[in-house]
């Protein structure tokens, strides 16, 4: 009968969801090694310096040849992989919550309009404000935006802006590492793991030694352009999934997915009470939302830095060039997560969008594990601005390399033990 037919259709569900949660586990897997061989690639051209030293063969020699071109041109990051980095930093988890922030104001379809537009300025106005923050930073020789701060204002008050950005860092940081602690026990629970290996808090352990040490312990943004990548196309693909969704139309009324979500999950929407989708003051809760997601600021100055001189031309160009095409890229993931998000569920989109899909959507599960790989290589881009902020605060920013190691393994011990108890993200 119909009850029979829709029981096995969901065990088949629930078979493809398990298979896809192991895949996940896969992908963890993959994450740690990317991480390993992150944090060693600068050994590389030590060996063969080494080898070629002991055995000078011809082919020894263009291997260290090659390895010292490669080391020469990462003295300074490249455009590419400078708007890769950006865009992960700017891209976070936060971004599924945009959804929310328009149906905050309206539940009609037509209302995504005004939040692309409110979006498309906030980006410009961004993206200006990161590029004049930059090139102050450079004109007066700092490298740091707490430096630059103090360099123009007077020491008395740079501790102010370091102290927001240690906020604002240390909060980003502490929500990521509770969005990895649940997001691996999810996947965990989906292929079948029970106990301590379903628990988010022992997931948080394991991530934070393997995967999250390993990175932060690295100096410069560029070695993270690999894992920027990654994550980025984690994200591309859950604004892809999204978009498949809503034109399916499977989670609308009568859809075939529409009875596997929780009603308060259906989409709900409602006609537009004035123009412009009834736009109205709480349109102000997705500027809010809107002005922290493209908040990356407190990294300009050292993106900056980072960014080689080209052989013609002038750097700061080079660097206008890499933040049109971050800022570009975060607004093109973002406007379209935003508007599937919201034109698939309406006022009933989740502050984290993808808790209105179900579980036994294949699609995503995998989406699920694309946003683990981008909160996971976005993590070490909120904790470079706290770990430098805080030594910034404690003035001791000339010391010698053992601060900057107990530093990071400090904060970071510090922060995702605050998130195996604090598990409320709002």
């Amino acid at each position: 009968g119909p009850t029979s037919v829709a029981g096995d259709a969901l065990h088949r569900h629930n078979c493809t969801c398990a298979h896809m949660a192991r895949l996940a586990l896969l992908v963890f897997g993959s994450l740690v090694s990317t991480s390993r061989c992150l944090e060693h690639r600068p050994l590389l051209t030590t060996r063969l310096a080494t080898a070629h030293s002991r055995a000078p063969t011809p082919l020894l020699a263009a291997a260290t040849l090659s390895a010292s071109q490669g080391d020469a041109a990462s003295s300074g990051a490249s455009v590419p992989s400078t708007v890769a980095n950006l865009a992960k930093n700017i891209v976070g988890s936060g971004v599924l919550a945009l959804a929310a922030g328009v149906g905050a104001f309206s539940g009609a379809s037509v209302a995504v309009l005004p939040a692309l537009v409110m979006l498309c300025a906030m980006c410009a106005l961004s993206a200006y404000t990161f590029s004049t923050i930059a090139r102050v930073s450079a004109a007066v020789g700092a490298d740091t935006y707490r430096d630059a701060w103090s360099r123009i204002f007077g020491k008395r008050s740079a501790a102010f802006p370091n102290a927001a950005i240690i906020f604002k860092t240390f909060v980003g940081s502490l929500a990521y590492a509770i969005i990895l602690g649940d997001s691996a026990a999810s996947m965990a629970s989906l292929a079948g793991a029970k106990g301590l290996l379903a628990a988010p808090n022992a997931w948080i352990g394991i991530i934070s030694a393997a995967v999250l040490l390993p990175l932060c312990l690295l100096r410069d943004l560029s070695s993270l352009s690999a894992g920027s990548v990654i994550g980025t196309c984690g994200t591309a693909y859950t604004a892809l999934f999204m978009a498949i969704r809503c034109l399916d139309r499977s989670y609308a009324p009568g859809g075939a997915r529409a009875e596997l979500i929780a009603p308060a999950m259906r989409p709900a929407f409602a006609a537009a009470a004035g123009p412009l989708g009834g736009l109205n003051l709480k349109a102000l809760v997705l500027v809010s939302m809107l002005a922290t997601t493209f908040l990356a600021h407190y990294n300009a100055p050292k993106f900056y830095a980072e960014l080689a001189t080209p052989k013609h031309g002038s750097k700061l160009r080079s660097f206008n060039v890499a933040v049109a095409g971050g800022f570009a890229l975060a607004a093109a993931l973002c406007g379209s997560i935003m508007s599937a998000g919201f034109l698939t569920f309406g006022s009933a989109s989740s502050g984290f969008i993808l808790n209105n899909y179900a579980t036994a959507d294949a699609l995503a599960v995998v989406a699920r594990v694309g946003i683990f790989s981008s909160v996971t290589f976005s993590y070490p881009l909120l904790f470079f601005g706290l770990r430098d902020g805080v030594i910034g605060l404690l003035r001791l920013d000339g010391a010698k390399e053992g601060v900057h190691r107990v530093a990071t393994v400090a904060l970071l011990a510090l922060v995702n033990s605050l998130a195996c108890v604090m598990k409320d993200l709002n």
